[in-house]
């Protein structure tokens, strides 16, 4: 039998297995029916203080109902309701890796309405402490032995130390991807009024270490490697690659359609790139839209990329004939044997195996694109052209990676200046 109901508790009862219950209101649903919870203790001064505390809340619009949703379950509907529909599908799988291996195993488990600021905090610092643990230079030797062996227990145990390697290494970037996934994932549970606050607005992102130098390679490499590259099947798509600093998903998701020969430019509209099902966990090459919209853009080129672009497209033109009827249908500049889309990875071996022919240092493919902004920008292309060139975001992005200058162009410019002191 329920007691007197006291001023401003609600309705509070004892119940028949000797716990204290608190009901009360906290609106209606669809159909105009009051909905109803409770609030249970092991004394009426308990539940009242609890039930107290929900009143005063609902009265001043932040009461959060309390459940037993974690921090995993709503990420996951915020992935599938909010994110997934809104960006593009290489974005999503970033989502998800970044969440799966990030913040599930760390604080996923809290339930969402307990998560702390202390806890997002706790989390970003172990991630900074992880910055990096080996020398990109080790693990360069570690692949060039592991390339270098046939024996099996070898190849496995350096792919070991290398796989070690790859989850050990945390970029100061992946540190901040993470908070920045986990705030929109905070800010819309706070939309939902699953949470009274965003935890993540009172945390700081943990210093980041100095800035890692860009690899560029110096006016000999350049020419070291643009020699290695003649009479390679892919000659003209690496040529194209430093000779305008197209991403290597952009490079290859080029089609002949938006190639002119007749005013000498590429037009950049399309990127082809691997995919993860997050269904199957099978991935896939899928062709996509440029990343935002100032990577829709169109290159000139310079006469002799004309020329490599000229004869690679006779040698094709060649080769599907031979093929016949079992060509793709893509209209791809750069493709397989078939015409379908190449791999990134096996475009990157392809890299990788004439830089060992060149006997050159093993650098990330990424340096084509540093090479080209920075020789534009050592023989005057202006910051905004360059910005535009890249397809970057911002004229301040392009100043800030590529605030650097080579060594003897420094001495060049300082050389200048001999006269004046």
């Amino acid at each position: 039998m329920a007691s007197k109901r006291g001023q401003g508790e609600g309705n509070i009862r004892k119940r028949k297995d000797g716990k204290w219950e608190a009901r009360y209101t906290i609106g209606k649903d669809e159909n105009g029916k009051q909905i109803r919870k409770s609030i249970y203790g092991k004394s009426r001064q308990e539940v009242s203080q609890r039930l107290t505390k929900v009143l005063n809340e609902i009265n001043s619009g932040i009461f959060v109902e309390p459940t037993k949703i974690t921090l995993n379950i709503w990420l996951s509907t915020w992935l599938k309701e909010y994110k997934k529909p809104s960006i593009k599908p290489k974005t999503y799988d970033s989502y998800v890796h970044t969440i799966d291996y990030f913040i599930r195993p760390v604080i996923g488990h809290i339930v969402l309405k307990d998560l702390r600021p202390d806890h997002i905090q706790t989390m970003l610092n172990a991630l900074k402490d992880r910055m990096p643990v080996r020398s990109e230079q080790a693990v360069a030797k570690l692949e060039e032995e592991l390339r270098g062996t046939n024996t099996p227990t070898v190849k496995k145990a350096i792919k070991e130390e290398i796989q070690k390697h790859k989850l050990n290494k945390v970029s100061s970037r992946t540190v901040e991807y993470v908070y920045i996934i986990l705030n929109g994932a905070l800010k819309q549970a706070l939309k939902n009024n699953l949470v009274v606050r965003n935890s993540c607005e009172a945390v700081s992102l943990p210093k980041a270490k100095d800035k890692k130098e860009i690899k560029v390679l110096t006016t000999e490499e350049q020419r070291k490697f643009i020699e290695t590259i003649k009479g390679h099947r892919l000659e003209a798509a690496f040529l194209l690659n430093i000779s305008t600093g197209v991403r290597v998903g952009e490079l290859l998701g080029l089609t002949w359609n938006n190639v002119n020969f007749n005013e000498g430019t590429i037009k950049i509209i399309q990127t082809v790139g691997r995919v993860k099902n997050q269904e199957t966990g099978r991935s896939s090459l899928q062709f996509d839209t440029p990343k935002t919209e100032k990577s829709k853009r169109v290159i000139p080129l310079l006469p002799q990329v004309i020329t490599a672009l000229e004869k690679h497209k006779t040698l094709q033109q060649e080769h599907m004939t031979t093929i016949g009827e079992g060509y793709a249908p893509y209209n791809l500049v750069f493709c397989t044997e078939l015409g379908n889309p190449i791999d990134p990875k096996n475009y990157d071996r392809s890299f990788k195996g004439i830089l060992k022919n060149a006997e050159m240092d093993d650098i990330n493919l990424h340096a084509l694109r540093h090479t080209f902004a920075t020789r534009g920008l050592e023989n005057g292309i202006e910051m905004k052209v360059m910005q535009e060139l890249l397809g970057h975001s911002s004229m301040l992005l392009t100043a800030d990676i590529y605030s650097h200058v080579l060594p003897d162009h420094k001495r060049k410019a300082m050389d200048k200046l001999k006269n004046i002191f």
